[in-house]
């Protein structure tokens, strides 16, 4: 029996409805349908979501039961994903340590502004859009983008995709991105992380909160 798949999912806030294989979710973030594969049954217990194994399946060869728990564990890590997200936005805070670094809002008309125009970066154009800057904390990928500055030469304008939220302190230095897929977040902030991953001697660079990152000792003067 698979120790994840056992677990049940807290649907407090999310409304749930079974229909055969297909879960409907609804919930005050967002709206879906998630299908589970055919050996895997949902049920409404008590304001809690089970996922069980079909009994005649688990009943089967030693080999065939291993291969049912990770598809049991999977799914219900993936159902619960959903139905949390569909609550409550994942977030991860990510900080930019280096004198003068830092991120701000901007809109499409402002990179034309720029020096080194040719080493912008641009994501994913198919989400571009164009609203003056300043005007909220926060903003959706689908009407502004991000323009890092990181002690380098050039700027790094950075379009998150759809489904994407940021906000940004009075510093430019502290970032808090939100989703309801993890998946996504989690993608979305491993790419601004490679824009200017720390470096060992000072420290420098972009990394999420409670990140550790090895450092090394400089070189000393011989005495």
């Amino acid at each position: 029996m698979s120790k994840i798949g056992r677990k049940p999912i807290n649907i407090d806030g999310v409304a749930i409805q079974i229909d055969g294989q297909a879960v409907h979710f609804k919930g005050p973030k967002s709206v879906g349908v998630y299908t589970l594969p055919q050996p895997l049954k949902a049920a409404v217990k008590e304001k809690q979501l089970l996922i069980t194994v079909d009994q005649e399946v688990s009943d089967k060869a030693t080999r065939m039961v291993a291969d049912i728990n990770c598809l049991w564990g999977l799914h219900h890590a993936l159902l619960q994903n959903k139905v949390l997200g569909a609550c409550k936005e994942f977030e991860k805070k990510v900080k930019i340590v280096g004198l003068g670094c830092k991120a701000e809002f901007v809109n499409k008309t402002a990179i034309k502004q720029l020096p080194n125009k040719k080493y912008v970066i641009d994501r994913d154009k198919k989400t571009v859009g164009i609203v003056l800057a300043g005007e909220k904390k926060s903003f959706d990928s689908v009407d502004k983008g991000l323009l890092f500055i990181l002690g380098k030469s050039h700027f790094f304008y950075f379009v998150l995709p759809q489904g994407i939220t940021v906000e940004i302190d009075k510093t430019g230095q502290n970032l808090i991105v939100k989703s309801i897929d993890p998946v996504l977040l989690g993608l979305c902030v491993s790419k601004i992380k490679q824009l200017r991953k720390p470096e060992p001697y000072k420290g420098t660079g972009i990394r999420e909160e409670n990140e550790i990152v090895r450092r090394k000792a400089g070189k000393t003067k011989a005495g």
